[in-house]
């Protein structure tokens, strides 16, 4: 896979984390916490919809640090290449 395919994934996941996992903790914060299709977490009854959410984040936030040592290593070789 080449940069521009990295950074298409990072965006897609980086989405993801933050939808999924930022947007329904702050709106069972702020109390608008009616489920819809768009925040999947929100279904779960009080303490499981933040720790789905956050575990969400996390598993976000360790895809994006794979997918960028991916890239790094896939940049490095293809430069080396040249």
């Amino acid at each position: 896979m080449d940069d521009a395919g990295y950074r298409l994934a990072e965006t897609l996941v980086a989405i993801i984390g933050i939808r999924e996992g930022l947007v329904p903790i702050i709106m069972k914060l702020i109390g608008r916490d009616e489920p819809s299709w768009l925040s999947l977490p929100l279904y779960l009854p009080n303490p499981w919809c933040y720790l789905v959410a956050a575990a969400v984040v996390a598993v976000a936030f360790l895809l994006l640090v794979a997918l960028d040592r991916a890239r790094t290593t896939a940049t490095a070789r293809a430069a080396g290449e040249k």
